[in-house]
């Protein structure tokens, strides 16, 4: 979970220096007139609005360009960019309305005192990381000081650089414009979709270059966003392994396979569509460790000794360290191992801890449903899946944000998507900063499930949500992934990727229909998973309904009542 404290920004000492220069930005044209396009609508439908003037660092507007990054709040004496400038006021607050508008990455509003008024514009520029503000004072607040100089007028100040305001504001725009062409996500549910396109904002305004993988959003290559993903540090901490036989015993060491972060590591490769070959040796050498560790019991099978199940004790055969191996043996094509290794040990409530160990009480973490989520082990039933996610989820005295976070995404991959979608109501009521970037990964997960060689699409609506439209959503494989959703039903899906590609596309479209963009008929073969579509020259294929003429563009869905009362059951 993202958190702010106070920080340090590696800007050096020109962060230190404020600079007026000449000319004006209007802060209206930053709102001006009506969205063009069904993008700029939902983007501009979350922005977000405060009343009244935020006291504390935590609940005030957050601007960034992911290397610099900064608050705005105020106190009764004037206004604060955290850790880089501040505007004191002549007179003391008494009222304030900011606007963070999301589609500009741009604040605006006002603030009233005894003395007058002061307009605020205010934005942290994309490319150079230059905080660029405006401040119109009236009244007595013309006796404003902007870092120790009396405003007087409008003032237009840099910190951190200097440029042309308006390049520099023309810029900025386009950039924080086409990160949001880059995928699209409308529900009938508005508070998930307002609240899906914030967190998009905050991650792309605090991910910086060489951030370790471990701290990036995973939802963002599912939105994709691959290019905020493009200079993080992929390199694994390389931390000793937890010892199999040992158990707690071995102290606070994890699975290597978790604690190399190899699962994120090959997830984004996949997304990527680039070589995984740098994954590869990591896995390797995992695997190699703990299969000096198996022994083969009775049964025939290969055991693991005691080893830790994070968050519930020490166990054999953990369900947890098994699920880990199984996926990594799986990935270097190890068959005969993951033939080998002893099935999950199951009860009546699901998936069990480990060997003779179910699951007796609440816990905030369900170390021992990986399999189900993040690494989505086919090999679990659907039956078992949902047993094992309710009996973990009818305990919930030790759960926290993240719990029901994870719980989510769950809920979604074993078809629950009720449930996800209270999960995510109760979520919604916290505040906006403050919450795991998980929530919009159980967005994506709702929408769109995608793995190696396949993708399901919308397999975990709930209910009242009769109509959705996604656009160049990214899945395993570098696919990007359009679809729209109608009166309950699955109108068209659109595939695009490389030619030749061959992918197992699961949908619910009667009597469907393959075609081109073009309405030209594609070859295509039904499975009992779905179909299976060749990508053609063009590079994408067309589920549609037969009769329907799909118009393959994304748009704004109309609110449903019945989604926002569905959700609110967690």
């Amino acid at each position: 979970m993202k958190t702010f404290g106070r920080r340090t920004f590696l800007r050096g000492a020109a962060l230190l220096g404020a600079t007026a220069v000449g000319g004006s930005w209007l802060t209206s044209t930053a709102s001006a007139g009506p969205p063009i396009g069904p993008h700029e609508a939902i983007v501009r439908d979350a922005a977000m609005v405060w009343h009244e003037l935020p006291l504390e660092q935590w609940a005030g507007p957050l601007l960034g360009n992911g290397s610099v990054t900064t608050q705005v709040f105020g106190d009764q004496r004037g206004i604060a960019f955290t850790d880089l400038v501040r505007l004191d006021l002549a007179g003391t607050p008494t009222g304030a309305r900011w606007q963070l508008d999301l589609w500009n990455a741009e604040l605006t509003g006002t603030v009233t005192t005894t003395r007058g008024a002061v307009e605020l514009s205010a934005l942290v520029h994309r490319q150079t990381g230059v905080l660029m503000v405006t401040v119109t004072p009236s009244g007595g607040e013309v006796a404003a000081r902007w870092a120790g100089k009396v405003v007087g007028r409008h003032e237009v100040f840099l910190v951190g650089g200097t440029g042309d305001p308006q390049h520099l504001l023309t810029t900025h725009r386009a950039w924080w414009n086409r990160l949001y062409t880059n995928s699209f996500v409308s529900l009938p549910d508005t508070s998930v979709q307002r609240f899906h396109v914030i967190q998009q904002y905050h991650a792309a305004a605090t991910v910086a270059p060489g951030t370790a993988l471990s701290s990036v959003p995973s939802m963002l290559a599912g939105a994709n966003q691959v290019a905020l993903l493009a200079n993080v540090d992929t390199a694994p901490p390389l931390s000793p392994a937890a010892i199999p036989g040992t158990g707690s015993k071995g102290g606070a060491a994890e699975n290597s396979v978790m604690a190399w972060n190899l699962p994120a590591l090959w997830s984004l490769h996949e997304h990527r569509g680039d070589s995984p070959d740098a994954a590869i040796p990591l896995l390797r050498r995992a695997v190699d460790f703990y299969r000096a560790f198996l022994v083969r019991g009775s049964d025939g099978f290969l055991h693991l000794p005691v080893t830790h199940s994070p968050g519930h004790g020490d166990v054999a055969d953990c369900t947890y360290d098994l699920a880990l191996l199984r996926w990594a043996a799986g990935l270097l094509g190890e068959h005969d191992l993951v033939r080998d290794l002893v099935p999950y040990h199951i009860g009546p409530s699901g998936l069990m801890l480990g060997a003779g160990r179910p699951l007796t009480r609440s816990h905030r973490t369900a170390a021992h449903l990986v399999g189900l989520f993040p690494l989505h082990d086919s090999g679990i039933s659907r039956d078992v899946a949902q047993r094992s996610y309710r009996h973990w989820a009818s305990m919930r005295e030790d759960w926290t944000v993240d719990s029901h976070v994870a719980a989510a995404s769950l809920a979604a991959r074993v078809r629950e998507p009720n449930a996800a979608a209270g999960h995510l109501r109760h979520v919604l009521d916290l505040n906006a900063w403050s919450v795991p970037f998980g929530v919009s990964q159980a967005v994506l997960d709702l929408v769109v499930h995608g793995r190696s060689g396949a993708v399901d699409v919308f397999p975990s609506i709930p209910d009242g949500w009769d109509e959705v439209s996604v656009e160049s959503l990214r899945v395993p494989g570098a696919c990007l992934i359009d679809a729209s959703r109608s009166r309950g039903r699955t109108d068209w899906v659109r595939i695009r990727g490389a030619k030749g590609q061959s992918l197992l596309v699961g949908h619910d479209i009667e009597d469907v229909r393959v075609t081109d963009p073009n309405g030209t008929p594609l070859p295509a073969v039904a499975e009992e998973a779905g179909i299976r579509v060749t990508l053609p020259p063009s590079g994408a294929v067309v589920l549609s309904r037969r009769g329907h003429v799909p118009d393959l563009l994304p748009r704004v869905v109309s609110r449903s009542r019945t989604a926002d009362a569905t959700s609110s059951k967690a």
